[in-house]
């Protein structure tokens, strides 16, 4: 049975909300039925998702506990608080609702990046708005439209202190056409998002010469040794045929980097101790320093409770003394 859940607002109107449909009854003073239409044909109400996408984003832990949260209604628009990030000062965001109210439930969520939406939206979430920053890229957002083109997507800055939407219902959406290539979709989005199988994406942005993404697939996947042994031949290849191809001659510096990078990785899966300390020894850039760190962060863990958990230590401790070498 449907569990009801019942809210009086300041004005005493009465909400019987089912947070588990996204649904609510409104009922006014003398329990007259609130319609949520201007015919006055729909008795129930939409609770809107709205999804804040990104980890620095700070929402008052009372707007997401639990499966809703009420929000003062001001002038028909729904009002919810929220920061960029700790430092910053209170910022608004105004959504449009039905204006007989003066509270409505809301369900908000936060997640740290697109991919945790595509994840959600999966396993059923249907977002109403999608809040962002502008570390979001082109691609992110064709993910999203993509995959539920019906939620409004909302940039806010550090320029404003409010920001308004506009109704899901009255946006426009445009799909990408069908026989568009894959090679030409990959260049406006983040496909790693839309496969599994990382040795495919790395032949794919390898050919594009897209070599920020690759290096992006040691932290997207949990590569096995296997997919790390094929993707590392790939640049092998690429780097014996620098010489021919005037192409990779130009792009040898960072191929070589991405080569280091792949193998450091493979070395940790293998715990090939000597061959570790010797790449960390003759690492000569602090932009390398800081990948083998993270790298040591993403395997180390798989060794949580063991006597090898130590000698991921020493590497780190290896690393933190290079880093200070390299910046005396």
């Amino acid at each position: 049975m449907e569990n009801v859940i019942e809210e009086k607002t300041p004005k005493g109107i009465t909400l019987k909300i089912m947070a588990e449909k996204l649904k609510f009854l409104a009922f006014g003073r003398e329990g007259t039925t609130i319609y949520s239409d201007e015919s006055k044909t729909k008795l129930l109400h939409d609770i809107p998702v709205v999804v804040f996408i990104g980890a620095d984003f700070i929402i008052p832990a009372t707007a997401l506990k639990g499966d809703y949260s009420l929000h003062k209604v001001l002038k028909g628009k729904a009002l919810i608080a929220f920061q960029l990030h700790e430092k910053d000062h209170e910022r608004y965001l105004f959504l449009p609702v039905f204006s007989e109210v003066d509270l409505i439930p809301l369900k908000i969520k936060k997640m740290n990046s697109v991919a945790e939406l595509v994840k959600a939206i999966q396993g059923g979430l249907k977002p109403s708005y999608i809040i962002v920053t502008k570390t979001i890229t082109r691609g992110d957002i064709i993910i999203i439209k993509n995959r539920f083109s019906a939620a409004y997507i909302v940039l806010v800055d550090d320029q404003k202190s409010s920001f308004e939407a506009e109704s899901p219902m009255h946006i426009e959406t445009k799909e990408i056409p069908a026989d568009r290539r894959a090679i030409d979709i990959a260049k406006e989005i983040n496909i790693n998002m839309l496969s599994s199988n990382p040795v495919f994406l790395a032949r794919l942005h390898l050919r594009e010469l897209n070599f920020a993404k690759v290096s992006q697939l040691l932290f997207d996947f949990e590569l096995s040794k296997e997919d790390a042994e094929y993707i590392l031949s790939f640049l092998t290849t690429m780097i014996k045929r620098s010489e021919e191809k005037e192409e990779l001659g130009k792009n040898i510096d960072k191929i070589t980097v991405l080569k280091n990078s792949f193998q450091f990785y493979l070395n940790l899966l293998n715990l090939q101790g000597d061959e570790i300390k010797k790449m960390i020894h003759e690492c000569r850039s602090l932009t390398d320093v800081a990948a083998y760190r993270t790298l040591i962060a993403k395997v180390k863990p798989l060794h949580e409770g063991t006597e090898t958990e130590f000698v991921f230590t020493d590497f780190e401790n290896l690393l933190y003394e290079q880093n200070e070498r390299l910046q005396s």
